[in-house]
């Protein structure tokens, strides 16, 4: 069946989506988790319905993006790969619904997703608003610059008076706050489009792109004017996480039982590695095959 991807500008406000996501309604809508007798059907409620609906912001190769394929638009990479595997051992179709990033937990806090799968890091304040499964992934994060520059930068301190670019509500946001906490709001590009942040330091609109290192390496195999810059790593010790993990409601612990035993499965069997490799492989064919 083919999937309806459903798009929600990035700058919507958070309250403003959950209110019109509530509004919709429809049989396609996830539940609480919960009946009436307070029992946990978090599991059990995806199950009866046949559908895992998972909510994603698909602009962050390798993790999860879009690609033409055969003349039609195709969604791919590690989280999808990830998805799948989930949704195939609850035994159901699996159903993704796109949204803005900054977005993802109100959506998944007002019922319209099951769960969030979305490169999205369980530090200490998200685990404050939901549930996170096992760990799948964890990344470091560091400055992608564009190579001529590559002269100015030896350690972290020479990004301080540099304009970045960084996602709007992502991680990277709180490690560039933590490390430079008096750096004016005139230089950053704070946005939600990775894609845009990619194109802004190509076209030398920013001084560096803060992300993870493991789209800087889609990013650089893709466009080799980029490298990430010396010395650039930024400490993620004060965000107290475990990695990229599957974000759930609060209360859904027969649900996160079952991500929990998927997302151990994949990682004993290499899995996670093989959909990661094959996802920064396809991402840099798709970006050649687009510039050819």
């Amino acid at each position: 069946m083919k999937t309806v991807w459903k798009r929600f500008a990035a700058g919507f406000l958070a309250a403003t989506l959950a209110l019109s996501l509530t509004a919709c309604g429809g049989d396609s809508s996830s539940s609480s988790g919960e009946s009436s007798e307070g029992e946990d059907t978090s599991l059990s409620d995806i199950q009866k319905r046949g559908k895992l609906i998972v909510g994603m912001n698909a602009e962050f190769a390798p993790y999860e993006f879009h690609i033409m394929e055969n003349g039609e638009d195709k969604l791919v990479g590690m989280d999808i790969e990830i998805a799948q595997a989930i949704a195939d051992d609850m035994g159901v179709e699996l159903e993704i619904k796109e949204l803005a990033f900054d977005a993802l937990i109100t959506a998944l806090n007002a019922g319209q997703v099951d769960i969030l799968i979305s490169g999205l890091s369980a530090t200490e304040k998200r685990r404050e608003q939901i549930d996170f499964s096992e760990p799948y992934y964890k990344s470091k994060t560091v400055a992608m610059i564009n190579k001529k520059n590559a002269g100015q930068y030896k350690t972290l301190d020479d990004l301080k008076d540099k304009k970045l670019g960084v996602q709007l509500s992502s991680l990277q946001q709180q490690a560039v706050n933590n490390a430079f906490p008096d750096k004016p709001d005139d230089e950053y590009m704070l946005i939600e489009s990775m894609n845009t942040l990619m194109l802004a330091l190509k076209a030398d609109q920013i001084d560096a792109l803060v992300t993870a290192d493991i789209v800087c390496k889609q990013a650089m195999a893709a466009n080799p004017e980029f490298t990430v810059a010396e010395g650039s790593e930024f400490d993620l010790d004060f965000l107290n996480s475990p990695g990229a993990a599957v974000g759930i409601r609060k209360g859904s612990d027969a649900l996160k039982a079952q991500l929990d035993s998927t997302i151990i499965r994949l990682k004993d069997e290499g899995k996670i590695d093989e959909f990661m490799n094959r996802a920064c492989e396809i991402a840099a064919n798709n970006v050649s095959a687009e510039e050819a």
